[in-house]
């Protein structure tokens, strides 16, 4: 097991949980759950199998527990409150984490299950470091990499399907995104602009932005925090930013479509690097910010030991690439 102790300041869970929250069962859990997916307190109890009076009494019990008014009934159904939309949040990381905690005694050897979201592409050198690391400690680990989107990822996390994230956060993340989330902060990557090598404008020293606006181009999602650093230094010169003929979440996707045709793309650095022997960087005025890689895991809540450790080895990769 690693060896992280737990957050000392974080008080006991005996003295978190009220006596009259004990009495909560799994299905007052999913009650929730349910009223809010299917818009009923009738339709949710149908659902998980039990009369309509039992699933009041239930709700009752809830909102007792809580001390506030979680479901507001109408003669359409019922829709969670705003406080109802805040617990269920919680809850639903509560309920993926007691599945997680079941799957962990099926996995092998019994080894601490830790479930680590990761960019395609970004992140494999270090995360190659982390795991030498845990092997040359002997830190005994079951580790589940899931790949996506930044998004998909930190929807993950606040879902309890993953335990951490390693990805950008940057000002494309809404205030009540970073709210939720503990960021480490780790290395900052560069974004560049990429072309096919047998590119017509891969011969020249430097291409004008006002030039590649003109060219075809494979762009990440509308919303990402690449697409919005490409469109950043396009406005900032006064042009308008190039439309794209492909849009996709994937730099693995965006790379190999520039490695055989004429478009141009914007990556990672480190992404670039899996492709550099097909494709090339294109030097531009001004050139492209950076963005900051962090690890992250849901605010509020305990840290497994694990993800601490995690957490902890990226870091330590981190700074050893700013010492050089």
């Amino acid at each position: 097991m690693p060896s992280v102790p737990p957050n000392a300041s974080e008080p006991p869970l005996d003295q978190v949980f009220p006596l009259r929250m004990d009495k909560l069962r799994m299905r007052h859990l999913r009650l929730l759950d349910q009223v809010a997916c299917h818009g009923s307190l009738s339709a949710a109890a149908q659902q998980i199998g039990m009369s309509q009076p039992g699933a009041t009494k239930m709700l009752q019990e809830l909102e007792e527990a809580f001390g506030c008014q979680l479901i507001e009934r109408s003669v359409k159904g019922g829709v969670l409150t705003v406080t109802g939309t805040h617990v269920l949040d919680r809850l639903r990381v509560a309920l993926h984490a007691i599945g997680t905690a079941r799957a962990a005694t099926h996995s092998s050897q019994a080894l601490p299950l830790v479930r680590l979201g990761m960019i395609p592409l970004v992140g494999i050198h270090a995360l190659t470091q982390v795991i030498a690391a845990m092997r040359a400690e002997n830190q005994k680990l079951h580790i589940q990499i899931k790949l996506g989107t930044v998004d998909a990822l930190i929807k993950g996390l606040k879902d309890g399907d993953v335990d951490g994230v390693v990805g950008f956060l940057d000002e494309t993340n809404t205030s009540d995104t970073a709210s939720k989330l503990k960021v480490v902060p780790l290395w900052e990557e560069r974004l560049v602009l990429v072309a096919a090598k047998t590119h017509a404008l891969a011969q020249n020293k430097k291409v004008s932005l006002k030039v590649t606006g003109a060219c075809d181009w494979v762009l990440m999602s509308k919303g990402s925090a690449t697409r919005h650093a490409l469109e950043s230094l396009f406005f900032n010169a006064g042009l308008l930013p190039p439309p794209p003929c492909i849009e996709t979440d994937s730099f693995h996707i965006a790379l190999s479509l520039v490695a055989g045709s004429d478009m141009l793309t914007v990556v990672p650095e480190s992404a670039f690097r899996q492709y550099q022997s097909q494709v090339t960087v294109l030097k531009t005025e001004g050139g492209f910010p950076t963005t900051r890689l962090v690890f992250m895991t849901l605010a509020g809540g305990r840290t497994l030991p694990s993800v601490e450790w995690l957490s902890q080895r990226f870091t330590a990769y981190a700074q050893s690439v700013a010492r050089g």
